[in-house]
Protein backbone atom coordinates (compact mmCIF):
# COMPACT_ATOMS: atom_id res chain seq x y z
CA UNK A 1 0.00 0.00 0.00
CA UNK A 2 1.35 3.22 -0.89
CA UNK A 3 0.44 6.43 1.16
CA UNK A 4 0.59 10.22 -0.34
CA UNK A 5 3.19 12.45 0.25
CA UNK A 6 2.57 15.14 2.71
CA UNK A 7 5.25 17.61 4.79
CA UNK A 8 5.93 15.09 7.17
CA UNK A 9 6.62 12.88 4.87
CA UNK A 10 10.32 10.57 5.60
CA UNK A 11 12.09 7.93 3.28
CA UNK A 12 15.33 6.11 4.13
CA UNK A 13 18.24 6.11 1.86
CA UNK A 14 21.18 3.95 2.31
CA UNK A 15 24.18 6.53 2.53
CA UNK A 16 22.10 9.02 4.21
CA UNK A 17 19.47 7.02 6.81
CA UNK A 18 16.20 8.79 7.17
CA UNK A 19 15.05 11.93 5.58
CA UNK A 20 12.84 14.24 3.80
CA UNK A 21 11.97 13.03 0.38
CA UNK A 22 13.45 15.25 -2.49
CA UNK A 23 13.21 15.29 -6.34
CA UNK A 24 15.46 16.25 -9.14
CA UNK A 25 15.70 15.57 -12.47
CA UNK A 26 16.55 11.87 -13.75
CA UNK A 27 20.00 13.33 -15.29
CA UNK A 28 21.01 15.00 -12.30
CA UNK A 29 21.42 11.34 -10.46
CA UNK A 30 24.70 10.82 -11.84
CA UNK A 31 25.46 13.91 -13.85
CA UNK A 32 28.62 16.30 -12.91
CA UNK A 33 28.69 19.53 -14.29
CA UNK A 34 24.96 19.54 -15.75
CA UNK A 35 23.87 23.11 -13.94
CA UNK A 36 21.58 23.11 -10.85
CA UNK A 37 17.92 24.69 -10.97
CA UNK A 38 15.41 25.03 -7.84
CA UNK A 39 12.57 27.34 -7.89
CA UNK A 40 12.59 30.62 -6.63
CA UNK A 41 10.63 30.59 -3.19
CA UNK A 42 8.15 32.93 -4.49
CA UNK A 43 7.70 30.29 -7.04
CA UNK A 44 6.73 27.89 -4.50
CA UNK A 45 2.66 27.46 -4.42
CA UNK A 46 2.64 24.05 -3.51
CA UNK A 47 1.17 22.41 -0.51
CA UNK A 48 4.28 21.00 0.37
CA UNK A 49 7.91 22.04 0.84
CA UNK A 50 10.21 19.55 -0.51
CA UNK A 51 12.97 20.55 -2.42
CA UNK A 52 13.30 20.17 -6.45
CA UNK A 53 16.28 20.64 -8.83
CA UNK A 54 16.52 20.09 -12.82
CA UNK A 55 19.67 20.58 -15.09
CA UNK A 56 20.33 23.12 -17.70
CA UNK A 57 18.61 20.82 -20.25
CA UNK A 58 15.66 20.54 -18.43
CA UNK A 59 15.44 24.37 -17.73
CA UNK A 60 15.61 24.76 -21.38
CA UNK A 61 12.45 22.88 -21.91
CA UNK A 62 10.68 24.22 -19.26
CA UNK A 63 10.99 27.49 -20.28
CA UNK A 64 10.13 26.46 -23.83
CA UNK A 65 7.08 25.11 -22.51
CA UNK A 66 6.65 27.75 -19.81
CA UNK A 67 5.54 25.61 -17.29
CA UNK A 68 5.97 21.64 -15.75
CA UNK A 69 3.57 19.74 -18.23
CA UNK A 70 3.71 16.47 -19.91
CA UNK A 71 6.65 17.24 -22.27
CA UNK A 72 8.90 18.86 -19.64
CA UNK A 73 7.89 16.80 -16.99
CA UNK A 74 8.48 13.30 -19.36
CA UNK A 75 11.84 14.78 -20.79
CA UNK A 76 12.64 15.53 -17.11
CA UNK A 77 11.63 11.71 -15.43
CA UNK A 78 11.54 12.77 -11.82
CA UNK A 79 12.47 10.74 -9.49
CA UNK A 80 12.83 10.89 -5.29
CA UNK A 81 15.83 11.29 -3.70
CA UNK A 82 16.69 12.19 0.03
CA UNK A 83 18.04 15.63 0.84
CA UNK A 84 20.99 14.14 2.24
CA UNK A 85 21.53 13.48 -1.65
CA UNK A 86 20.63 16.32 -2.94
CA UNK A 87 23.28 18.06 -1.48
CA UNK A 88 25.66 15.73 -2.90
CA UNK A 89 24.04 16.44 -6.39
CA UNK A 90 24.35 20.12 -5.80
CA UNK A 91 27.80 19.98 -5.42
CA UNK A 92 28.93 18.02 -8.31
CA UNK A 93 26.21 20.05 -10.91
CA UNK A 94 26.59 23.43 -9.75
Amino acid sequence: MCSSLNNDSMMECTLHGIKRPAFICAHLQYGVGLGFHQPDETDNDDEFSFQNAWCDECNDILLEEGEWNDRSEGFAKIMAICEGCIEEIRARNS
